[in-house]
C-alpha cells in the first residue's frame, strides 16, 4: 500500500489508548509478508522480527492516539480526556465531531492533504507508524514493536521490551513543532532529541547526524527540560539500554487538527532507510 494511503488508513482507526485491537489486526496483515516472525503479545503490542533479530536493534512506535473515555453513561453522558493536556486543548463551547466505540471516544476522521501539508487527527503517531514500517521493510535483522498505551504511562513499551530484549532502541514518534516547548520548526527536517527526561545515546545520536550530513537530509536537534516517550516504559520494564528518539515535527499536537509539513515526514523516512 502506498505510504500516503497507509497513513490515511491508520488515521481512520479509532485507536485511542486501550482500544488499539482493530488497528493492530490491520497492521498484522500488512506486516506479515515482510516478517519472519510476528505476534501480538498479552497487552496488545504488535511485534515483528527479521532473521531472528530479537536482541538486536528494535524500533518502537506507538499505535495509540489521544482521545476520551465515557466516565458517566446515560441520557447525559460525560467524557474525560485521557490526559490533562487533551482536556486543556479541547475548545470550549465548540462542537467537535467524534467517534464513539464502546467507552472510547476518538476524534472524527478528517484526513486532508493540501499542497505541502497534511492535516488530520491521529498524526501522532500514524506518521511514526508508517515511518517505522518503512524502516522495518529494508533492514536485514532486527525487530519492530508497534506499541499500545503510550499515552497511559507507556505500558505497552514495558511489555514489548521484556519480550524483545534489544541491544538498542530506536524510538520513532512525533514531536512538537512551532511550539514553546521546543525549538523544532516545520521545514527543518527530522528531529533528534538529545535530551528530554532521558539522554539519547551519544553513539546512536552521532550516527544519525552523520547519516543526515552524508545524505544531505535536513535535521534538527532538540534539547528539552522535560519530556517522555516509549523509552520511559522501556527503562521501567526492561532496564537501561542505548536509545535514540527520532521525532517527526507536527503542530497542534494532541488535538483534532494536527499538522505536518510533508517534506519533514519524507525526510524522516529517508533517514530511516539508511539507519540499521
Amino acid at each position: 500500500m502506498d505510504k500516503f494511503k497507509l497513513l490515511e488508513t491508520i488515521c481512520f482507526f479509532p485507536a485511542v489508548s486501550g482500544n488499539e485491537t482493530a488497528l493492530a489486526r490491520f497492521l498484522y496483515q500488512q506486516l506479515t509478508p515482510v516478517s519472519d516472525k510476528i505476534l501480538v503479545d498479552q497487552i496488545g503490542n504488535l511485534i515483528c522480527c527479521k532473521d531472528n533479530g530479537y536482541k538486536k536493534i528494535a524500533a518502537f512506535a506507538h499505535m495509540d492516539k489521544v482521545g476520551f473515555m465515557i466516565a458517566k453513561d446515560g441520557k447525559k453522558p460525560e467524557a474525560v480526556g485521557l490526559t490533562a493536556e487533551v482536556e486543556a486543548k479541547l475548545p470550549l463551547n465548540k462542537k467537535i465531531d467524534a467517534v464513539v466505540d464502546g467507552y472510547y471516544i476518538s476524534y472524527q476522521p478528517n484526513f486532508c492533504r493540501k499542497k505541502d501539508w497534511i492535516y488530520s487527527q491521529g498524526l501522532d503517531n500514524a506518521l511514526g507508524i508508517v515511518a517505522a514500517i518503512e524502516w522495518f521493510k529494508q533492514i536485514k535483522a532486527g525487530s519492530l514493536a508497534l506499541t499500545v498505551q503510550e499515552e497511559m504511562k507507556f505500558c505497552g513499551a514495558m511489555m514489548a521490551a521484556k519480550k524483545i530484549k534489544p541491544k538498542q532502541a530506536l524510538i520513532i514518534d512525533t514531536t512538537y513543532a512551532d511550539d514553546p516547548k521546543s525549538v523544532v520548526k516545520h521545514g527543518g527536517g527530522v528531529s533528534f532529541c538529545l535530551k528530554d527526561d532521558f539522554l539519547s545515546d551519544k553513539t546512536m545520536f552521532n550516527k544519525a547526524v552523520k547519516i543526515c550530513q552524508q545524505s544531505k537530509l535536513n535535521y534538527q536537534i532538540e534539547i528539552l527540560t522535560s519530556g517522555n516517550s516509549d523509552i520511559a516504559g522501556i527503562y521501567q520494564g526492561y532496564g537501561w539500554l542505548p536509545h535514540l528518539f527520532m521525532g517527526i515535527p507536527i503542530s497542534n499536537m494532541h488535538t483534532y487538527k494536527e499538522k505536518v509539513f510533508i517534506e519533514d515526514w519524507l525526510t524522516a523516512i529517508n533517514f530511516l532507510k539508511n539507519y540499521s
